[in-house]
């Protein structure tokens, strides 16, 4: 496979069987366009804004700006004709009027597994949530003889969670650990997802099918809806410098520190952070853990600008000017990648600032574990 950025080398076995394996790209229309013009900003900052708000009234996916909670409920209105919300991936239809069954499919041995995966939200013969480029097996629920093969192709794994807006997992992100150029493997599906709050018992519900084991609420402790194992640790987003925002940044580090031990302690746990609307704090959050892994710059800027789809279009960061914000507009997401975290190398620097003599060689095993629990590096 070669990639866009560098190139790389991947094994892939092929197996010849007689199956029919449909290929299917979830990604929506308005989000296509998206990643069409997301690397406006690298030519000329100033067009950015003007392009994507154009992009995002063709599909009539943004919200006014006096309202106080964009992100939530906002909808467009796709070529087909019908109204989704703006972060929705499209369902892969499979033609049955009622439930279906997925299971996980082995291309090698030409068998599905036994038991249904319940991440894969599958109802009224649509599935969602699948994990890119792993063949699954459905069939009806009513009639096993109606059944298929299908592939999820989209570049990201986004979520179809109800009422629970801005998801999506960070699975599959490249990453170039020693900043060589080449990538050395990928991030890993089913550890690290991001989003906005949970709003209703349903928004439990949702998550908890996707097999979500802690959910790491960024604002503090809050009195709402929350999963089972609910922790809370507040961080701070953007003005997180140490030498003039020092308790801004222990808040931050801390809460890097404590999504790195969580995913490290066990193998099988999966966490959901979030702050209100999954752009800010979750944003912050996410980009110095990417950082800490080695993904390219472009990715984390690409995974950092998709809260455009919960309609978050005047409430973007990357322009300066934006309204809507308690963060002062010299002090938002512009002003932190350029000058506090321009590389995977100052992000890595900012995290060990905060390390002592005592603590030095444990915050640097700690960054090498998380590593290891979160990519799957190539052959």
């Amino acid at each position: 496979i070669t990639g866009s950025r560098s190139t790389l080398t991947r094994t892939i076995n092929v197996y010849v069987t007689n199956i029919d394996i449909v290929k299917y790209d979830p990604t929506n229309d308005a989000m296509k366009v998206y990643y069409n013009n997301i690397d406006t900003w690298k030519e000329d900052e100033s067009t950015f804004e003007t392009t994507m708000r154009s992009n995002f009234d063709t599909y009539q996916c943004k919200c006014s700006e006096n309202e106080s909670n964009c992100g939530i409920g906002i909808s467009y209105t796709n070529t087909n004709g019908s109204t989704t919300w703006c972060d929705d991936p499209n369902g892969y239809n499979t033609n049955e009027t009622g439930n279906v069954k997925v299971y996980t499919y082995d291309l090698a041995n030409t068998t599905h597994g036994s038991t249904p995966v319940t991440y894969a939200k599958a109802t009224n013969g649509m599935i969602y949530n699948l994990i890119p480029n792993k063949v699954y097996y459905w069939e009806s629920e009513n009639d096993s003889t109606k059944n298929g093969y299908v592939m999820f192709t989209s570049e990201r794994r986004f979520i179809e969670a109800g009422d629970v807006a801005n998801v999506r997992d960070l699975g599959g992100l490249p990453v170039d650990t020693n900043a060589d150029g080449i990538i050395d493997g990928y991030t890993k599906y089913e550890r690290l997802y991001r989003g906005a709050r949970l709003r209703t018992t349903s928004s439990v519900t949702e998550l908890n099918n996707l097999n979500i084991s802690e959910e790491l609420d960024l604002r503090g402790n809050q009195n709402e809806n929350k999963l089972t194992n609910y922790q809370y640790y507040e961080i701070q987003n953007y003005i997180i410098d140490k030498e003039t925002h020092l308790n801004n940044y222990n808040i931050t580090r801390g809460g890097v520190t404590k999504a790195m031990d969580d995913i490290i302690a066990n193998s099988s746990n999966s966490i959901y952070f979030h702050c209100k609307i999954g752009t800010d704090r979750t944003g912050t959050l996410a980009y110095i853990l990417e950082g800490l892994l080695g993904v390219p710059d472009e990715d984390k800027l690409r995974d950092y600008e998709l809260s455009f789809f919960s309609g978050l279009i005047n409430r973007h960061r990357y322009n300066d000017t934006q309204p809507g914000s308690s963060v002062s507009s010299d002090k938002r997401f512009k002003w932190m990648h350029l000058n506090l975290f321009p590389s995977n190398e100052a992000i890595y620097n900012w995290y060990m600032a905060g390390s002592t003599s005592e603590t030095r060689d444990a915050d640097k095993q700690r960054i090498e574990q998380f590593k290891t629990a979160m990519i799957d590096y190539l052959n």
